[in-house]
């Protein structure tokens, strides 16, 4: 693998900003359309599907699908995805968060690792195997989606509404990864967020005995729910990072902009990732129920929105021929014996899962670098996963 090309391919990708709309951004169009004209600009005979939407802000979210067909039983699709969450504090990062800044081996700026050495892997991958059609084992398939980082509902949840795969069909998505590339993910937690606005009644803040505080209302809400889900549901499975649920208080908003008010209005979330030992709906079922208590105990009005509730799905099999073959190849390439993990939860693999399809997670990651100021990825790993890719369909069995 040309270590210059990897470096060139980021230098052109990470400054077409591809921030999601939920996050203050325009959205992935102008980075698919880069995408799009480098494979047709360097790949050949090869077959191309799209699916794109709009969503409620107007953007168009776009969907691609690349196939080379080799003729082959088992088809092997990369699944990448091209939208990113917004920079953060931009004063943080030590460098520009949307210039490729290459550092010795690593490359900074947002997307690099989230999902950019994914898609840098599929891409480059699929343009050898355009010139070199004849050492597939598999067809080969390159599946770049949009709307990731935010639910997937413009993205890969917009293909399978209309394109239907076969059990051929196998989905290797390179959107995490431990830093020696030994842990292959093949299971995921479920996920719920949910929002929880308290109501209570605005006074002066001299007059709290006239007022009901929904600021505090709320904090002690979210202490109750995040003690009682942890006892509740307390179960391990060694086979996840972490090895239990987790029910994290995240984005609250306490709707006053003066100190000497007590507010009539809080919000309180969290971020939920349920090991499949639960049910999403038991989990939101206890949150219900804490939630009536509260409200009629309190004197408060309560409304209860679920944002996200997605699995846990069913894992997939150890015994599958995509398990089987990658565990294979990174042996044979690293010398390693990857062992299998679970995760959190939210990559398209679950979604997959979801429809019965084999899915697995891995990529050469240096862990907890994605989301972060001054995000990077390693070029060294780039490469080191594209030639593992390039051998597992090479040695596809």
């Amino acid at each position: 693998m040309n270590i210059e090309e990897i470096k060139e391919f980021y230098k052109e990708i990470i400054p077409i900003e591809s921030v999601n709309p939920a996050f203050g951004g325009k959205g992935e169009e102008k980075r698919a359309l880069y995408l799009k004209n480098y494979i047709y600009k360097n790949c050949k005979d090869f077959q191309y599907e799209e699916y794109t939407t709009k969503d409620i802000h107007g953007f168009t979210r776009p969907n691609m699908l690349f196939l080379l067909n080799a003729n082959k039983k088992d088809t092997v699709w990369f699944v990448v995805h091209i939208d990113t969450v917004d920079v953060g504090d931009e004063k943080a990062w030590k460098y520009p968060p949307f210039q490729a800044t290459i550092v010795n081996d690593l490359i900074y700026g947002r997307g690099t690792t989230d999902d950019i050495h994914g898609v840098c892997m599929g891409v480059l991958a699929f343009k050898y195997f355009s010139e070199h059609k004849d050492q597939l084992h598999a067809n080969l398939g390159l599946f770049v989606v949009s709307d990731e980082e935010n639910g997937s509902k413009y993205g890969i949840k917009e293909v399978l509404k209309h394109r239907k795969f076969s059990s051929n069909d196998y989905f290797l998505v390179p959107d995490w990864g431990v830093d020696d590339g030994s842990k292959i993910e093949t299971a995921e937690k479920g996920i719920m967020w949910i929002s929880i606005k308290v109501k209570g009644k605005q006074s002066h803040g001299s007059r709290p005995d006239i007022g009901i505080n929904a600021h505090r209302m709320a904090m002690k809400l979210e202490s109750q729910i995040d003690e009682y889900l942890h006892k509740k549901f307390n179960e391990r499975d060694e086979i996840f990072i972490p090895p239990y649920s987790t029910f994290e208080p995240t984005k609250g908003a306490f709707y006053t902009k003066s100190i000497n008010i007590i507010p009539e209005m809080a919000e309180i979330s969290f971020d939920m990732r349920i090991l499949p030992k639960y049910t999403t709906d038991e989990v939101l079922g206890e949150v219900d129920n804490i939630v009536k208590n509260f409200e009629k105990s309190n004197k408060v009005e309560i409304t209860l929105e679920v944002i996200q509730k997605e699995g846990p799905y069913k894992p997939t099999s150890r015994e599958s021929p995509l398990i089987k073959n990658l565990k294979s190849a990174i042996e044979s390439v690293s010398n390693l014996k990857p062992t299998l993990y679970g995760i959190g939860g939210g990559t398209c693999a679950a979604l997959l899962r979801e429809q019965g399809y084999d899915a697995a997670v891995w990529a050469t990651l240096d862990e907890g670098v994605e989301h972060t100021v001054n995000e990077y990825t390693s070029i060294n790993k780039v490469a080191l996963d594209i030639k593992i890719a390039e051998t597992l369909l090479s040695q596809w069995k």
